[in-house]
């Protein structure tokens, strides 16, 4: 049971921050390469990290028989990944806001 809490807590903490750099990286569509690329390759191996938490809840989940798991999996999965993406948004409204305000200020 540890071991599933732990699986689902890493997931939850893997979905968020995978959303937030995936959601950062297109909001901020620069023409700076190296920033897109270190976006992509972070949000890429976060995806890659996120499927293998993915299968390893579910193999538990077969191996003990606590389908139920991999429904809250799901949940956890939807759940984080749209709070990361949510933040980033806030956070892009925010900065927007006070650039308007600088702006209108200057």
């Amino acid at each position: 049971m540890l071991e599933s809490m732990i699986y689902l807590l890493s997931l939850g903490v893997v979905s968020f921050i995978q959303s937030l750099v995936f959601s950062v990286d297109r909001r901020n569509r620069a023409a700076d390469i190296y920033y897109h690329r270190s976006c992509l390759m972070s949000a890429n191996a976060l995806w890659f990290l996120r499927q293998v938490l993915i299968i390893k809840i579910i193999l538990n989940s077969m191996e003990t028989g606590n389908f139920g798991c991999i429904v809250t999996a799901g949940i956890v999965y939807v759940l984080c990944s749209t709070e990361g993406s949510i933040l980033t948004m806030k956070w892009f409204s925010q900065k927007k806001k006070v650039n308007t305000e600088i702006q209108e200020k200057g």
